[in-house]
Order: structure tokens, then C-alpha cells, then sequence
């Protein structure tokens, strides 16, 4: 690989980091916005409130969820990948 391809990859791995944090956090303050709206609905004594929580919650649910597989896999892969680097280093020699 070249410099201009580690120097590429290593920019194209930050810029996804950064995009997959500003997405998380987009989608966290969305959920907590819409979390706040169904709660003025069920304190104003709106039926729609208490089904908009439980769908909410149902929605978070998922979400956390499915953020845990992913950061299992990340985890995972990491192992493998230090597993092979591992292997992969030659024994000192003994003398």
C-alpha cells in the first residue's frame, strides 16, 4: 500500500467515525424530542400519549438492542484480528 492509501484510509475511517457519531446522536435527540411531546400528550390527558410512549419505547428498544449486537461484532472481530496478528508473529528464536 502506498502512503497515499494508508493516508486515505485513515481519513476515510475518521470521517466515518465522525458521520456514525453525529447520526447516533441525531437519532438520540430525536427519540428524546418525540419522547418529550408524547409526555406533554399523556400529562395533557391525551389517549395518544400513553400509545406514542409505548411505541417510543418499543423504538428505543430496538435500537439499544441492535447496538449491542454491533458493538459485540466489533469486539469479536477485534479478537480475531489480534489472534491472527498473533499467530502470524514468528517465535523468537532460541540460541
Amino acid at each position: 500500500m502506498s502512503t497515499m492509501d494508508v493516508k486515505f484510509k485513515a481519513y476515510t475511517e475518521q470521517s466515518s467515525k465522525k458521520l456514525n457519531i453525529a447520526h447516533e446522536q441525531t437519532l438520540t435527540g430525536e427519540l428524546m424530542a418525540q419522547t418529550k411531546v408524547a409526555q406533554l400528550a399523556r400529562d395533557a390527558g391525551l389517549e395518544v400519549g400513553d400509545k406514542l410512549l409505548k411505541r417510543l419505547a418499543e423504538k428505543a428498544l430496538r435500537y439499544f438492542e441492535q447496538e449491542i449486537i454491533d458493538m459485540e461484532e466489533v469486539e469479536k472481530e477485534e479478537r480475531v484480528n489480534l489472534a491472527k496478528k498473533k499467530a502470524s508473529t514468528p517465535l523468537p528464536k532460541k540460541t
